[in-house]
């Protein structure tokens, strides 16, 4: 088995009768692919957010991406104007970590989830932010699981 890792994309390369049964192919593979997944999220998270930053004109201190130990957080936002974004996001649809960005974003000006939040976090996507229902997307449903496995 070959991997070729460029910016962007892995390409594995393994012959037809390839064997993945064996425990140290897969060891090797997922090793691969978790540490892809690290080092786009920590050139891309950023950068998403930076441009959101632009956009808004609304700045954090810091990002942080930082695996969670609770897999249902999408993000974090601390008081001192941190915001916390788990690698995992990195492979979702790029609609889907826009809203976890921007739900982020919100908490630099409303550290709760009352109504102020919302109708800020409203007002940053363009639309209703109560409709954002992330975590019962098909995307979010059939493969965050399998993300949280490549990233143990």
């Amino acid at each position: 088995i070959m991997a070729q890792v460029n910016e962007k994309e892995l390409i594995f390369i393994t012959a037809v009768t390839q064997n993945f049964d064996n425990r140290n192919i897969q060891s090797w593979l997922r090793n691969i692919i978790k540490n892809k997944i690290l080092d786009l999220a920590n050139i891309e998270l950023p950068k998403r957010l930076h441009y959101w930053e632009k956009e808004k004109n609304l700045y954090a201190r810091q990002v942080i991406i930082k695996k969670f130990e609770e897999k249902e957080h999408m993000g974090a936002m601390f008081i001192y104007k941190q915001i916390f974004l788990p690698p995992k996001i990195v492979v979702f649809p790029l609609e889907l970590i826009d809203e976890i960005i921007l739900h982020e974003m919100s908490h630099l000006k409303f550290m709760h989830h009352r109504k102020q939040f919302w109708e800020y976090f409203s007002f940053l996507l363009g639309r209703d932010a109560k409709l954002c229902k992330m975590k019962e997307s098909v995307f979010f449903a059939k493969y965050d699981e399998m993300i949280e496995f490549l990233l143990k």
